[in-house]
């Protein structure tokens, strides 16, 4: 039977090729390392069509042992994501020895993975709007060692930051699958399996002062920003207990935020293929495509940079406004949206400001030397 669904997904994928609602925009460079392959350096944007205006973001990880895949891969995700007005974008990243060489010391490793993933994140950041992407509605999806690198991207912040990206500035997190929470769980149960404990040494190295920096359910400190998550796994004992496990340390800490999705009876691999397939027979792809409508929806306010608060307050009004508001601006002004990026600015005087042009949400407005907030309604 589940050769059967397999079969009928591939011949369906094929199907889907013939219509797609989006443009793609094909190896496109986020970074550029000398003797490093560029194609393991780029990434992939599929703008939809369909749509008007600057939309929200998904940037998608792919899976591999950390040591295979592509981009590529991505099965009916770029479609049902753009067919739902999302711009879909899926990267490339340095991959870890193929086949399995734990010894060799140029071999990629930790934190190679995610330093790549987020110096590509940070690209998006700073050169999606150029293909009408929303920089205030950007998330985060992947599968299975993708799911990994996700997860901490959206978890131990060094990343994000280390390329000018706050933790924040990540709306939502899904997970499809991922296997490693905590990895020195992972090597402990592994023993001396060497099948299953050699691939993470491969993809890890051997130093194990990193493990705890490379295990999402170690990056769990309350005070952080830490964006929705959504997490689909197997209904197997393992996946069962580690995301429970990751769920439960989550509201712990204080991120009430997460929803788990049982995919029984699909494995590893059929998880992957379903999302966005029309013969999804249990849901997966609504309760992914659900989490990041509600998700995105309900997370336009967030923690706004303290510096840009301003004890000096500025009155705006009308305020909420949707069209324009009126202040006395001598020296210019500059609005900031939620996450603190600046999506406006003028060096001239005024009296009336034109935010049509502005996403609906919560904004900060400098005025000479005095800060005010406004809310754009629809």
């Amino acid at each position: 039977m589940r050769n059967l669904l397999f079969t009928a997904i591939t011949v369906c994928f094929v199907y889907l090729t013939s219509a797609q609602n989006y443009t793609l925009y094909s190896d496109v460079q986020y970074d550029t390392i000398s003797g490093v392959d560029p194609n393991l350096l780029n990434l992939d944007i599929y703008k939809p069509t369909l749509y008007s205006g600057y939309r929200p973001v998904i940037i998608y990880i792919h899976g591999g042992y950390w040591r295979n895949g592509d981009k590529l891969a991505v099965g009916s995700k770029a479609k049902v994501f753009t067919d739902s007005g999302y711009l879909f974008i899926s990267i490339n990243y340095r991959l870890s020895p193929e086949p399995v060489d734990t010894l060799t010391i140029e071999g990629v490793r930790f934190p190679v993975h995610p330093q790549n993933c987020a110096k590509a994140v940070a690209w998006v950041f700073n050169n999606i709007a150029t293909y009408s992407g929303d920089t205030s509605k950007v998330s985060l999806i992947g599968h299975s060692a993708g799911a990994h690198l996700a997860l901490l991207l959206s978890t131990n912040e060094t990343f994000l930051q280390n390329e000018g990206i706050y933790l924040n500035q990540i709306k939502c997190t899904c997970s499809l699958d991922a296997g490693v929470f905590d990895l020195i769980e992972e090597l402990q149960q592994a023993g001396n399996n060497i099948n299953r404990r050699a691939p993470l040494l491969n993809a890890f190295g051997l130093d194990a002062s990193l493990y705890d920096d490379a295990s999402p359910q170690y990056n769990l400190q309350s005070g952080k920003d830490i964006p929705w998550m959504h997490l689909v796994h197997q209904n197997t004992n393992d996946r069962i207990y580690g995301n429970n496990r990751f769920k439960d340390s989550l509201v712990e800490s204080g991120y009430p935020n997460i929803s788990l999705f049982n995919a029984n009876p699909y494995d590893h691999e059929t998880i992957n293929q379903a999302l966005g397939n029309p013969l999804d027979s249990i849901g997966e792809t609504q309760s992914v495509m659900a989490f990041f409508s509600n998700c995105i929806a309900n997370s336009l306010v967030l923690r706004i940079h303290e510096s840009l608060i301003d004890l000096k307050e500025l009155l705006v009004y009308p305020n909420p406004s949707n069209n324009f508001i009126s202040v006395d601006c001598k020296e210019g002004f500059q609005i900031f949206n939620s996450t603190g990026q600046l999506v406006k600015q003028t060096s001239n005087s005024t009296v009336q400001i034109n935010i049509l042009d502005l996403y609906p949400g919560f904004y900060i407005l400098k005025v000479d030397k005095k800060t005010g907030r406004f809310i754009k309604y629809e």
